[in-house]
């Protein structure tokens, strides 16, 4: 079974800093079209698109809330498993693993073990 949560804790949202948000966008493929403007697509067009969220603004949690949002879609995942990835917490299917793990008698170890 899949969860698809949904982030709309404001300071949940503010969390994620700009930074965060432009090393993820740039290592799955988004494009930076113009000074705030993100979008991801083929053969020549956008089938998604943002304005990046900018740090101080008062709507910066609605602009990051849009990001995830547009991320989860693309991406067909559950915005809090972004939103974790985001910020370095583990994701749901981590967790799982690890409990899985500890429940068949082995040691958990982190996500970046390849052990399954």
């Amino acid at each position: 079974m899949t969860i698809r949560a949904t982030i709309t804790d404001s300071e949940a949202l503010r969390e994620i800093t700009p930074e965060q948000l432009t090393e993820y966008l740039q290592a799955h493929g988004w494009v930076f079209r113009s000074e705030g403007y993100a979008s991801k697509g083929s053969k020549g067009w956008d089938s998604c698109a943002f304005w990046m969220p900018r740090a101080g603004r008062t709507d910066y949690h609605l602009r990051m809330r849009d990001a995830l949002g547009a991320l989860a879609q693309v991406e067909d995942r559950s915005e809090l498993d972004i939103f974790c990835e985001l910020v370095g917490k583990p994701t749901y299917e981590e967790l799982e693993r690890e409990v899985t793990a500890l429940r068949q008698g082995r040691a958990p170890c982190d996500s970046r073990c390849p052990c399954d």
